[in-house]
């Protein structure tokens, strides 16, 4: 699960950006609206897809944690731990799915010519740049989590050191 998240928000960087090229490219006139459009909403849906999971990831590991720590008594730093990973993660997601989600709207302003193209290819950039601060938060916090499982499960006698 945790290299398909690591995985999946990566794709999330290339897609996104792969379709702001291809928006730019509209206003030059080498590529067709409809392709655009079309391709936006599984894009957006892919994207949110891959930041929620991820999120669902931490929220479901820490319970998890949580209640081994509490069942066997273990150190009371390995809750915090968990804690100190989502506070990471949490804020990086979250700004990545909302600034995904604004560029796709305000793209839907554009596209009835109600708000000018460039504030869309403004907030697409955006997009690219929190997607990418995401998947360097949840990647390094991802595999920081696996560890901690490791040890909690070491810890609980689940597994041998």
């Amino acid at each position: 699960m945790a290299l398909f998240l690591i995985v999946s928000s990566f794709l999330t960087i290339l897609i996104l950006l792969l379709l702001s090229v291809n928006g730019f490219l509209l206003h030059l006139e080498s590529v067709n609206l409809a392709r655009h459009v079309y391709c936006a909403l599984p894009v957006v849906i892919f994207s949110m897809f891959s930041h929620t999971m991820t999120i669902f990831y931490f929220i479901g590991t820490g319970k998890q944690v949580k209640e081994i720590v509490r069942e066997r008594s273990l150190p009371p730093d390995l809750l915090e731990e968990t804690r100190r990973l989502k506070r990471e993660v949490f804020p990086a997601a979250t700004c990545a799915i909302v600034a995904v989600m604004a560029t796709f709207i305000i793209g839907g302003g554009v596209h009835v010519g109600m708000i000018p193209w460039y504030l869309h290819m403004i907030l697409a950039l955006l997009a690219v740049t929190a997607s990418a601060w995401a998947f360097v938060r949840e990647a390094r916090n991802i595999y920081r989590n696996v560890l901690l499982a490791e040890r909690v499960e070491t810890l609980a006698g689940f597994r041998k050191p």
